[in-house]
C-alpha cells in the first residue's frame, strides 16, 4: 500500500513539475509543445493499433498451425495403426502358405 501512494506521489509531482514548465514558456512555445506532444501520443496510439492487429494476425496463424500439428498428430496414429493391420495381415498370409 505504501509503494503505491509513493508512486502516486511521485507521479503528481513530475505532472506538477511539467505544468510548472510549461507555464515558465511563453504561450506560443507552450501550444507548440502541446501539438508536438499530442502527435506523439497520436503515433503511439497508431502503432499500439497496429501492435494489436499484428498480434491478432499472429494469433489467427498460431491456431491454424495448432490445427495443423493436430492433424498431423492424428495421421501419424493412424499410418501407425495401417502399419501394425499391414503387418498382421502379412504375418497371416505367410502362415497361411505351405
Amino acid at each position: 500500500m505504501m509503494n503505491r501512494l509513493q508512486i502516486v506521489l511521485a507521479i503528481a509531482g513530475w505532472v506538477l513539475s511539467g505544468f510548472f514548465f510549461l507555464e515558465s514558456r511563453s504561450g506560443s512555445e507552450t501550444r507548440a509543445e502541446i501539438a508536438r506532444l499530442t502527435r506523439a501520443v497520436q503515433t503511439a496510439e497508431a502503432d499500439r493499433n497496429a501492435l494489436a492487429a499484428e498480434l491478432d494476425q499472429f494469433k489467427e496463424a498460431h491456431q491454424d498451425l495448432k490445427h495443423v500439428e493436430r492433424r498431423i498428430a492424428s495421421t501419424s496414429e493412424e499410418l501407425k495403426h495401417l502399419e501394425y493391420l499391414r503387418a498382421r495381415v502379412s504375418g497371416e498370409i505367410d502362415t497361411m502358405r505351405p
